[in-house]
């Protein structure tokens, strides 16, 4: 078997670290800020989303995540390493193996980033294991029979539709819909429609009380620069919403419709289970239930299913990585 000690998966909106010798995960917001002027990183994570909404002029926010992959080598690299420094982690995982969390659908410059992350990082082997397997192992889903599963996982930027069975990805797409997606789509509501102007820490606030009936929204007005006050209905806002679960489920409904009738017939029957931060939204789940006709369902810990799937692969020593 496989000896690995660090396992890492990288998210647009959060990153986790799962040290096994410490048997501690580590949890940060991907988000780096950099003094303008001395060109240095100041701090990252949560320290770093203290500016998100006033960011003085001589600091840049850079999320070197995007839509799931590296978009800067050199940003991932200090991050972690601040973080791992931050975190006391023992020197005991210098030049470790380590286990990262991957997308089916990666390019070779894509791989090559990941790569030259973890050279970086001074590792010794890296091992690399589909998401959505990791996902199936991180909620304790048996994927190991001829049964059809499907997991959708919903990121920041990004959504995963995947279908497994026997072991084996069977189907697997990645979509640009995510949980930040609900957030532009009610900025530009408000903007549009009321000509209030909020920040995406605001839109993210509106949009975990949806459910609310009327919610009421402190903002700036758009013509004369003044703060405004004006409520909305829940239910304005899940319409303004609707074009983008739309888009998602008619992904799902082509993935479904190119599948076995035997392993559509196992999803009807089970349900597709959502993953992810775009889990916690119960009007989402909804629309897709009334979308696909098929239930949705979540399950504990959702958010932190690949890393969960990280840890069990590692503290279980399960050989069904792919090095690279």
């Amino acid at each position: 078997m496989i000896t690995k000690e660090i396992g890492i998966d990288l998210g647009s909106s959060n990153t986790r670290i799962y040290i096994k010798s410490d048997n501690k995960i580590i949890k940060f917001n991907t988000l780096v800020a950099i003094d303008r002027n001395q060109n240095e990183i100041l701090c990252i994570g949560e320290e770093a989303s203290k500016y998100s909404e006033k960011e003085p002029e001589n600091i840049i926010l850079k999320r070197p995540i995007k839509k799931g992959k590296i978009d800067n080598v050199e940003l991932v690299v200090e991050m972690i390493r601040e973080v791992l420094k931050k975190n006391k982690v023992k020197n005991s995982v210098v030049n470790p193996n380590i286990l990262i969390s991957y997308d089916r659908d990666l390019t070779e410059v894509e791989k090559n980033a990941l790569i030259e992350v973890m050279n970086e990082l001074g590792t010794k082997n890296i091992y690399v294991m589909d998401i959505i397997k990791l996902i199936a192992f991180g909620i304790s889903m048996d994927i190991s029979r001829s049964e059809g599963n499907m997991i959708i996982d919903m990121g920041y930027e990004t959504t995963r539709i995947g279908i497994v069975s026997s072991n084996n990805i069977v189907n697997y797409k990645t979509v640009d819909v995510g949980g930040n997606s609900f957030n532009n789509s009610i900025i530009d509501h408000l903007k549009n429609k009321y000509k209030t102007l909020i920040g995406n820490s605001n839109a993210e606030n509106i949009k975990m009380r949806i459910n609310d009936k009327k919610i009421v929204i402190e903002g700036r007005n758009q013509v004369t620069g003044s703060p405004s006050k004006i409520e909305v209905t829940s239910e304005e806002l899940k319409e303004c919403m609707k074009k983008i679960v739309i888009k998602l489920t008619r992904e799902i409904k082509n993935m479904l419709e190119a599948t076995s009738p035997e392993i559509f017939k196992d999803i009807s029957n089970k349900g597709i289970v959502i993953t992810g931060g775009g889990s916690k939204l119960h009007f989402l789940r909804e629309m897709m239930e009334n979308e696909l006709n098929i239930p949705v369902l979540e399950v504990i810990n959702s958010e932190d299913a690949v890393i969960n799937g990280i840890k069990y692969v590692l503290d279980y020593d399960i050989d069904k990585s792919t090095k690279i």
